[in-house]
């Protein structure tokens, strides 16, 4: 998934604050673009998503020149769909008679406000006035976002069920996706190049490793050797295939528990291996992963439902449209959550279908 373009502190959470040209009389900005049932949108209101998606393409600096280009040529029409899915559901809230309270409000704000890491209203009034915007316009974004939210979590999220009997087949099926590769528990001394080299270095190794294999300790064997010429031990951990260095890793996996590697040349020095544990590879218990499978389902069926729950909005919705020429064709983008940048309206992959989190009131779109 993209990187969440909510970064800036305008882009995070400011988004609407666009100034339109003045050359724009507020007759034409004051015009409906799209009308779904009781709900519009006006030329305002799509200049400035707009612009606010553009800006927040322009923030992900990992995204390659293509992508951004694509990203950018299709804001017009997501634009216009990330409305009009909104609508939809603003629609749906006021037939259901959503009202978000007050304090569902100002705790939602206030959420926000400490996401974003302002310390006070004061500088949360002081972050809206620096993107154009009032605290009555602020707050009437939000309380459109908790109706969406709300709407979303009451007849979407009942709808996406998984099955126990269908998560125990999906691990059965699927073992490969449960496995965790062999691990070894190894600890090492180093003979720095810089401190004993050449032959010197292999006698003192040679030494090490007679010791050992005598039942002395390895660090005791360092201090009675030549503890200013060796580094060590120290304990490396468990570790994976292809985690060490090339010629410690292949020496090392070819060890039992307790082995010790012969003298192997590696950045820094030579390093004497040693094996205390090894796991051999496995498959995590059902007991586990139960919650993993259940969840990536989860997410998957949710996006499926949604797209489905929307469809039959739009369908029996009366939808009027006076949308921009560059907007055509807006109602045919279908667009997967992971490929839009502003993909930050719908609650966050990893935390659904349970209860969402406080409601990003600011720039919600959908696709």
């Amino acid at each position: 998934m993209l990187p969440d373009p909510r970064r800036s502190l305008v882009a995070l959470a400011l988004a609407g604050g666009i100034i339109v040209p003045a050359a724009v009389g507020a007759e034409e900005l004051n015009s409906i673009v799209l009308r779904v049932n009781d709900e519009i949108a006006t030329l305002h209101d799509y200049r400035e998503r707009k612009e606010a998606r553009l800006a927040a393409v322009a923030e992900l600096d990992e995204l390659a020149p293509e992508v951004r280009q694509r990203y950018l040529a299709e804001a017009p029409r997501a634009t216009m769909r990330e409305i009009l899915d909104e609508l939809l559901l603003l629609s749906r809230a006021r037939q259901l008679v959503i009202e978000p309270s007050r304090s569902e409000i100002d705790e939602a704000i206030d959420s926000t406000r400490q996401r974003m890491g302002l310390p006070n209203e004061a500088a949360f009034e002081n972050a809206l006035r620096a993107a154009n915007m009032t605290f009555d316009d602020y707050r009437d974004r939000t309380t459109r976002s908790l109706k969406t939210s709300q709407v979303i979590q009451r007849e979407v999220h009942p709808k996406v069920e998984i099955e126990d009997e269908w998560i125990q087949r999906y691990f059965r099926e699927h073992p490969d996706e449960f496995r965790v590769p062999a691990r070894i528990r190894v600890r090492e001394l180093v003979l720095p190049g810089d401190q004993v080299s050449g032959e010197a270095a292999r006698d003192l190794a040679a030494a090490i490793r007679a010791a050992l294999a005598g039942g002395e300790g390895m660090a005791e064997a360092a201090a009675r050797l030549g503890a200013d010429r060796i580094v060590g031990p120290v304990e490396l951990g468990w570790v994976e295939p292809g985690e060490l260095a090339p010629a410690l890793d292949a020496a090392v996996w070819a060890l039992p528990p307790g082995g010790l590697s012969p003298p192997i040349d590696a950045r820094g020095g030579l390093h004497l291996v040693e094996v205390l544990e090894r796991a051999e590879s496995s498959i995590k218990p059902y007991s586990e992963v139960k919650a993993e499978i259940e969840s990536n389902e989860r997410n998957r069926r949710y996006d499926d439902v949604l797209k489905k729950f929307l469809g039959d909005l739009e369908k029996s919705a009366f939808l009027a449209e006076n949308i921009p020429a560059e907007a055509a064709g807006f109602r045919d983008v279908n667009a997967a959550e992971e490929s839009d940048p502003l993909a930050v309206f719908a609650p966050r992959r990893e935390e659904r279908p349970a209860p969402p989190p406080p409601i990003e009131p600011i720039s919600p779109p959908l696709r």
